[in-house]
This record gives structure tokens, sequence and C-alpha cells, in this order.
């Protein structure tokens, strides 16, 4: 699981994401979470 995926892309953590997930099994359930709302 990984938390605040949104805020993590838009820091440029990508490549990071990338290689963790090479290092998961390739059968698994991947969850992205994020309690970012925006506002109007």
């Amino acid at each position: 699981m990984l938390d605040e995926a949104d805020r993590m892309l838009d820091m440029g953590f990508m490549p990071d994401i990338k290689r963790l997930m090479k290092k998961m099994p390739q059968e698994r359930q991947t969850l992205f979470f994020s309690a970012t709302i925006q506002s109007k």
C-alpha cells in the first residue's frame, strides 16, 4: 500500500515507485490511497 500516492507522484517519486513495484511479486493487488480533497 502506498499512502498519499498522488502527492508522491506530484513530488517526482515515480522512479522510486517503479523500482519498488519491480521488486513485488507479479501476482499482486496494488492499492493507492490519498486523503487529499481539492477544495473550490
